[in-house]
């Protein structure tokens, strides 16, 4: 998307260092003389954006294309899932004892539902922020989040700036989307 706009220093990240090594491979496969850093990072650390911009000067030191060497910002932060999956995320806890009273329990189906991470939430927003610069551009693509719910989960560290619209379907009455697309900048 970002590349086929016109973008040239591209830095895509992901949790797993096999989804890495697959766009690296798909990467290689295609003939471009396009630099796309590819980096295994963890979004929760309290050091990601830091580890992130790291890795790409280690990258760009052992790479004759020199653009991404004074990197400390991103102009576009682009999310495809990660904060679905992140949101999702059971609560960790350090023993059984504790995971037990954390639980609920779904009254209808009898069946135990594990606490989210709230604090992850928090954590991937600060994080997100710390790859931006005043006039960045986060875009998030969510399939579990509406817009509206998206606005209000970042409205602390964002703004609403703009949307993509899908297409929509109604189901009993109520109009909506399979997935939602929105654009923040880092609140003033």
């Amino acid at each position: 998307m970002l590349l086929e706009s016109g973008y040239t220093r591209l830095t895509g990240t992901d949790y797993s260092e096999p989804a890495v090594d697959l766009a690296r491979k798909i990467m290689e496969s295609k003939e471009s003389d396009i630099n796309i850093n590819f980096i295994q990072s963890d979004i929760l650390s309290d050091s990601a954006a830091e580890d992130i911009f790291s890795s790409i000067r280690e990258l760009d030191s052992a790479s004759k294309d020199s653009s991404f060497r004074d990197v400390s910002s991103f102009d576009i932060v682009l999310d495809k899932g990660t904060f679905d999956a992140i949101s999702l995320s059971p609560k960790e806890q350090k023993d059984q004892d504790a995971l037990d009273s954390k639980q609920t329990f779904d009254k209808t189906e009898n069946s135990k539902v594990m606490q989210v991470d709230l604090d992850a939430r928090k954590k991937y927003s600060r994080n997100i922020r710390r790859l931006m610069h005043s006039k960045s551009i986060f875009l998030i693509t969510s399939c579990n989040w509406t817009e509206a719910e998206l606005s209000e989960l970042f409205e602390d560290d964002f703004e609403l700036v703009g949307r993509i619209k899908h297409p929509s379907f109604t189901f009993g009455g109520v109009t909506g989307s399979t997935v939602s697309s929105v654009a923040f900048r880092i609140k003033p």
